[in-house]
Order: structure tokens, then C-alpha cells, then sequence
């Protein structure tokens, strides 16, 4: 298997938590204090049912997997 698939499997959720802990720091928010801010808890928090969050994340890392074995 293509080993660039298999970390780009991983960018949607490296890249919530990277935006989120980038977000809190620039806040001023402690970035290792528990919290709610990841983008998926604010989509569930603000009443997107939890299988269409989970739907979104799926399609994303199959998108992003997909990308990686068509890529060189």
C-alpha cells in the first residue's frame, strides 16, 4: 500500500486538532485545558446530527486516501 495514502487517510484530523490548538494559543486559552472546541464537538454542539458529522469525516478521509494512491 502507498504510504502517502496511508498518512493522508489522517489530514482531516490533523487538521482539527492543528486549527483548534492554534485557534485556543491565539486566544490565549491554555491549548492543553479541556474544552469543547474541536470543529466536530462545535458541529454536534450546534446540532448537526452526530451521523452526519460522522459521515463528513469518513467521506474526508476516504477523499484524502484516495488522493494519495492516485498521487505519484
Amino acid at each position: 500500500m502507498n504510504q502517502l495514502a496511508t498518512l493522508l487517510v489522517f489530514v482531516p484530523v490533523l487538521a482539527d486538532t492543528g486549527l483548534t490548538l492554534i485557534r485556543r494559543t491565539w486566544m490565549g486559552h491554555h491549548p492543553f485545558v479541556p474544552h469543547c472546541d474541536f470543529y466536530y464537538q462545535r458541529m454536534i454542539l450546534s446540532g448537526t446530527p452526530q451521523w452526519q458529522v460522522l459521515l463528513l469525516h469518513w467521506t474526508a478521509m476516504i477523499c484524502w486516501g484516495c488522493l494519495g494512491l492516485v498521487l505519484p
